[in-house]
């Protein structure tokens, strides 16, 4: 039993004297320093995007997906357009001042409420 334990700590002793030790932390240099600072006040100044966008809508059993243009206008405005094949839209989603508003323009139809997640 004491032979065991004594192979255990050998063995254990052996595995951790052969760790490496990280190397010391260099200082940030100057030129980064000022790029990270770019990088920060361009990241303030964001204020809208517009990009294509793939969604998928799953209710029940049933999805359904959507390609189109997705305009975010910052801090609380949000459009979403499904395009068709041929590049029209055929249903958008807005996202303004609390309020949600999606209009089908295959039916004609829009529904207007509050944007929670409820």
């Amino acid at each position: 039993m004491a032979r065991r334990r004594l192979s255990s700590l050998l063995c254990l002793l052996g595995l951790l004297s052969g760790c490496a030790t990280a190397p010391p932390r260099q200082p940030v240099a100057d030129d980064a320093r000022h790029a990270l600072g770019l990088l920060e006040a361009r990241w303030h100044e964001f204020t809208d995007l517009r990009a294509l966008a793939d969604i998928v809508l799953t209710r029940g059993g049933e999805s359904q997906q959507l390609t189109g243009a997705l305009l975010v206008k910052g801090p609380d405005s949000v459009r979403f357009e499904a395009l068709s094949p041929f590049g029209q839209p055929y249903f958008l989603v807005t996202v303004h001042e609390g309020r949600l508003t999606a209009y089908d323009a295959a039916k004609n139809e829009a529904l207007v409420g509050p944007a929670n997640a409820a």
